[in-house]
């Protein structure tokens, strides 16, 4: 069957983001003087996890991001035996200015060449809808480029829940067979959308195993071959 839309998962895939999560979060905490090492942030966001639990991350897109996101930075914090709740929405307030975003290389090319030739695309991402936009602004990425633009708000849904799958395709006006669904996420992309009945392709950009069986492309120009 012919591959009539496109549909990408955004960081990591469309999207580099550096320094990591737990780096940013101890850039923004030196910001304003409070000093921990990198090992510190590393082990209080795996204990923010495990304290919060699976229940709480079930949570994004279910209630507004300041909140959800002040919620996670509070048990950070917490566990660098820091209680400042002001502290938490300041961290909100200056990711985006700390962090460092850019697009890959190849992701213009494939999409102006995927519109060229009738393709539908899309993006369908963990992000808020609000995150998505300050994105797209930061990168110059034009949301024309994509025909629907689906984040865990959207409907209330976050990968790798299959309504957020099946949500896009209605839009887009076509079968999971007729899609391709490219993510890095080995659970959350690949087997999510494979799950749906969707074509999967694992973008792999950096030199990591990749599980024998799955199909995985290393630059996004590669897409064409399946197009054509």
């Amino acid at each position: 069957m012919p591959i009539k839309g496109i549909l990408f998962d955004l960081g990591d895939t469309l999207i580099e983001a550096s320094p990591s999560a737990s780096e940013t979060f101890q850039k923004i905490l030196a910001s304003e003087k409070v000093y921990v090492s990198a090992d510190q942030v590393k082990q209080a966001f795996l204990t923010a996890e495990e304290e919060l639990g699976d229940k709480f991350m079930q949570q994004v897109g279910k209630i507004p991001v300041t909140e959800f996101f002040g919620i996670w930075n509070f048990h950070v914090l917490k566990a660098l035996n820091i209680t400042d709740r002001a502290l938490a929405q300041k961290i909100n307030q200056q990711w985006y200015n700390t962090i460092e975003i850019a697009l890959f290389p190849d992701v213009v090319p494939i999409l102006t060449d995927l519109k060229k030739k009738g393709i539908k695309t899309a993006i369908i991402t963990g992000a808020y809808e609000e995150e998505i936009q300050k994105i797209c602004d930061i990168v110059a990425l034009d949301r024309s480029l994509f025909d629907v633009v689906v984040g865990s708000d959207t409907i209330k849904r976050a990968k790798p829940e299959p309504d957020i799958f099946v949500y896009a395709l209605n839009i887009l006006g076509i079968t999971p067979e007729e899609a391709i669904y490219v993510g890095d996420n080995l659970k959350k992309d690949y087997r999510a959308s494979e799950n749906v009945g969707m074509n999967p392709i694992l973008i792999v950009r950096h030199d990591n195993d990749v599980p024998e069986n799955v199909e995985y492309i290393t630059s996004l120009a590669s897409l064409l071959d399946y197009v054509d």
